[in-house]
């Protein structure tokens, strides 16, 4: 399947993966080191939680905050008017930092498969929400946190160009994958990403 628009020096069909084929789990944690302490904010993406709050607040918790590395996505499960299943942010304007654990699932690709610049106008779009909402349950706190499975989200299907077309900018809208999508092929469980 291709979209009906794209770079016309490419005529591959693009190709239907799970995200779990293209990333892998971040687990690595704050612990005793210090990192500039990233938020959310709806339709903008991460931003520094002095931006959005006016300092920071991670106080006791601030050991178990995933650090996260340029390029690298964190999935903030909360619900939102513009994002009702969550949003899915990359981290673009820094090289390192941290978000809180607590409402955040963060991931990784594989740079030789896809390009993360790529891979952010589909979740701008909204593509994991179209499919994750069929799975999703609002959890017990008021502030509209999501009870969202790692597996359902790493199942989500996109489709995706050769790498090269991948890594022009910006990217033609990908084909839908909200009615009834082929079947992608079944991922394997992916290892979160220890470091030293």
């Amino acid at each position: 399947m291709t979209p009906k628009l794209r770079f016309p020096e490419f005529r591959e069909e693009w190709d239907l993966k799970n995200l779990g084929d293209v990333a892998v789990l971040i687990n690595e944690k704050a612990g005793g080191k210090s990192y500039k302490l990233m938020s959310i904010t709806a339709g903008v993406g991460l931003v520094s939680q002095i931006e959005k709050f006016g300092r920071e607040i991670a106080g006791e918790s601030y050991k178990n905050y995933y650090v996260i590395e340029k390029g690298d996505f964190a999935y903030n499960k909360s619900s939102t008017k513009q994002y009702p299943e969550g949003q899915i942010a990359i981290l673009e304007n820094e090289e390192i930092a941290a978000v809180p654990n607590s409402i955040f699932t963060c991931f990784r690709v594989d740079n030789k498969l896809v390009s993360p610049y790529f891979l952010k106008y589909p979740f701008d779009n909204n593509i994991h929400g179209n499919w994750l909402r069929k799975f999703i349950e609002v959890g017990a706190r008021a502030h509209g946190a999501l009870s969202v499975d790692t597996k359902d989200l790493f199942a989500t299907p996109i489709y995706f160009p050769s790498l090269p077309e991948q890594q022009k900018s910006p990217p033609p809208s990908p084909p839908s994958t909200t009615s009834s999508p082929p079947k992608a092929k079944k991922s394997k469980p992916s290892k979160p990403i220890k470091k030293d």
